[in-house]
């Protein structure tokens, strides 16, 4: 999906990361209950956001899957 984005080579002239449109994603998943804070699943995808940014930017970032 990054690479995809990427590829289309929309012109990003104000960037000093990429001359392009890049993309970087943080993805968080849970299943609900009447404990779970909304914020909590926010605040998890936005930690693989940043992890996503950190590694390089114009990548998708997530937990392992079980």
């Amino acid at each position: 999906c990054a690479d995809a984005i990427q590829a289309l080579a929309i012109p990003h002239v104000a960037s000093q990361t990429a001359p392009v449109v890049t993309v970087s994603q943080g993805v968080a998943t849970v299943t609900p209950d009447a404990t779970l804070a909304s914020y909590s699943l926010i605040e998890a995808a936005d930690q693989f956001l940043y992890a996503a940014k950190k590694g390089g930017r114009n990548r998708i970032e997530s937990a392992p899957a079980d």
